[in-house]
């Protein structure tokens, strides 16, 4: 934490992000590490982070395994330790992004499970858009419902 000022300051956060979008694919995987542990530790920088947001949905769709896995990471990360930006992941469809690329990789009795990765807000916001519910706590029902709704609509 005593670094976060730093990092503003000179622009780092800014550069991390630009380097998502870089042709080299180590960088973007690097990038998106960086960004994750970036917003593991506390929400101070989320609102410096938030324009990462767009770039790390679309890195869960990349060539490489451990890039997507670093983008899932980095994302969950981005709401870990506030909601601040639960609407940003919701807006950019992450939850759907995660879905749709794990339903690529995974059997359907599995398509579940990456909906955990991502805290109860981000869920919940879905819920709450997209079928009129009241923000509460996610189920696995709830999970069983997106992954109906979206996976197998893809």
């Amino acid at each position: 934490a005593a670094f976060y000022p730093s990092f503003i300051q000179n622009k780092l956060l800014e550069a991390l992000i630009r380097c998502c979008s870089d042709p080299d694919k180590a960088t973007r995987k690097f990038a998106c590490f960086a960004i994750g542990n970036a917003g593991f530790h506390s929400d101070s920088l989320y609102n410096h982070l938030r324009a990462a947001i767009p770039c790390l949905v679309k890195l869960l769709s990349d060539s490489e395994e451990k890039t997507r896995a670093n983008a899932a990471g980095a994302l969950g990360n981005l709401v870990r330790n506030s909601s601040s930006l639960s609407q940003d992941l919701i807006n950019n469809v992450a939850v759907q992004t995660l879905l749709q690329v794990t339903s690529r990789s995974l059997p359907p009795e599995a398509w579940t499970a990456p909906i955990y990765l991502l805290p109860s807000p981000v869920v919940g916001g879905i819920l709450s858009c997209e079928q009129g519910r009241a923000r509460r706590a996610v189920t696995s029902q709830d999970c069983a419902v997106l992954s109906r709704q979206h996976v197998r609509s893809w």
